[in-house]
């Protein structure tokens, strides 16, 4: 077993373990601590792995979603469908993967003046968002051109159905 795998994995079970308390204690350092005595994690390696506390558990959390979202594309078969219908389901997939309320919570946590940075850069990089919808949507390399158009299209997308779904 490599390191890497073994980190990986702490990593999952701490934040596992914490998705029950962030519905009543958000994404906080005491989320985190009842996270780590939960999972049986080794408190060190629990804080090695997530230093900044409640902001890096939320960051894992949406890219687990993001993991989730891109394995659910994988497995669909989407070559009756335009491309633009590729996009669609990619969204509501995304959407699907995500619990409301770890959301909502997130959303809070990210509109705090000391958390913005982090949030505008984790939760609008398109780019990361597109190579991987974009690998599952197209089997192709996106060429630097369609990541512009396809960047507006996702953020739009997200918008428009947060909207519809009334979170």
């Amino acid at each position: 077993m490599d390191r890497e795998t073994s980190m990986e994995r702490a990593k999952s079970q701490v934040l596992q373990a914490a998705l029950p308390h962030v519905a009543f204690d958000g994404w906080s350092e005491i989320s985190l601590a009842e996270a780590i005595a939960d999972s049986g994690v080794e408190p060190g390696l629990a804080r090695a792995l997530f230093p900044r506390g409640g902001v890096d558990l939320a960051v894992a959390y949406h890219r687990m979603g993001d993991a989730a979202m891109t394995e659910a594309v994988a497995g669909r078969d989407l070559a009756a469908l335009r491309f633009r219908d590729r996009i669609a389901l990619a969204i509501r997939l995304r959407l699907e993967a995500a619990d409301k309320e770890l959301v909502r919570r997130g959303s809070a946590l990210f509109s705090l003046p000391q958390h913005m940075i982090e949030g505008a850069a984790d939760l609008g990089n398109c780019g990361r968002h597109l190579d991987g919808v974009g690998r599952s949507l197209t089997r192709l390399e996106l060429v630097f051109q369609t990541r512009q158009p396809l960047c507006r299209l996702w953020r739009d997308g997200a918008l428009l159905a947060r909207r519809h779904l009334r979170w």
